[in-house]
């Protein structure tokens, strides 16, 4: 058996885990200690799972107290909330490449092994309450967890998005 090539199936090697992946972008022209109380928008459109909607709705709340602000349900808020989560199904490849059975050949092997995988996305936005412009943003992606990992997960996306929040004003 000198020589001889051992193969592992792809399925049989772990796909990595997805890892939480949050980008945020904001106007930095906006001074945002200027914001004092928060509310949400009223065409708001909760999530399909009203379970996730309130998950998602009070990690939000939460973060946004954290940092000062007070909620109002007046119109009159400083800034108004609204997000948009979805779940879509995506394809995923993962690639290796082997040489064939004999070593000194020189032909190469590649094999791709496709997987469905559902990806969520969770957008958070604030917008100026008088003016109505967004002037804040988060788009976060990550896999769904199990349903009885899921507000932990929410909760830790959400914080994720708001950590460098509020953003610092322009230097002059």
């Amino acid at each position: 058996m000198k020589g001889a090539w051992l193969a592992v199936p792809l399925w049989m090697c772990s796909w990595p885990a997805s890892a939480q992946e949050v980008k945020v972008d904001f106007d930095k022209d906006v001074d945002f200690s200027a914001f004092k109380t928060y509310g949400w928008l009223e065409s708001q459109e909760p999530a399909p799972n009203l379970a996730n909607h309130l998950r998602i709705t009070r990690a939000v709340e939460a973060e946004l107290e954290a940092r000062g602000l007070t909620r109002s349900d007046a119109p009159a808020a400083d800034l108004r909330v609204r997000y948009t989560g979805k779940v879509d199904e995506k394809i995923r490849g993962k690639s290796s490449t082997e040489r064939t059975v004999w070593p000194s050949s020189p032909d190469l092997r590649t094999n791709v092994d496709l997987k469905r995988v559902k990806e969520g996305t969770l957008i958070i936005e604030l917008l100026d309450g008088r003016s109505r412009l967004r002037v804040w943003r988060s788009t976060a992606h990550d896999t769904p967890s199990a349903p009885d990992r899921r507000e932990a997960q929410l909760r830790e996306l959400v914080k994720k998005s708001f950590e460098g929040f509020p953003p610092t004003p322009k230097a002059e």
